[in-house]
């Protein structure tokens, strides 16, 4: 059985594959190699699955918060900046509508620095976002 956090990724994924000048650069998984070619691009990254409180009755559930990072990564260059604050311009407005969480999306705020993780350091903003879900405590893989 796979976890609800999993459909989230791909719903996400989905809904910004090739909806952004990014093309379908779009990454859910956080080992992949990236290359001055691959950039700019998307890399969703789940770095924080908080349950909130426990239902007290059966059947027992979890209403659960999940951190999601929308990670752009740029060319370090001259203006990155301002090429990362035009790749946030896109994609903000398309988190707004992902379907099946629609409702349940927060945006948190964005963070903006660079990165020293490839061979050559990239720009990277980092926008966070939190989505409340709730599943059933024998049934982490539907989400309620």
């Amino acid at each position: 059985m796979a976890h609800a956090r999993k459909a989230i990724r791909a719903a996400i994924k989905s809904h910004l594959s090739g909806a952004t000048s990014m093309g379908t650069r779009v990454h859910a998984n956080r080992l992949h190699p990236f290359t001055d070619a691959d950039m700019p691009c998307i890399n969703l990254e789940m770095t924080a699955d908080r349950i909130d409180q426990s239902t007290v009755f059966a059947p027992l559930g979890y209403i659960r918060t999940v951190t999601v990072d929308v990670v752009i990564k740029a060319k370090a260059a001259v203006g990155v900046d301002d090429v990362l604050d035009d790749l946030c311009a896109e994609v903000e407005p398309l988190m707004v509508d992902v379907p099946g969480i629609e409702d349940q999306l927060e945006f948190v705020g964005t963070t903006m620095g660079l990165s020293q993780s490839l061979e050559q350091p990239c720009g990277e903003a980092r926008m966070t976002y939190q989505i409340h879900y709730q599943t059933a405590a024998s049934d982490p893989g539907t989400a309620l």
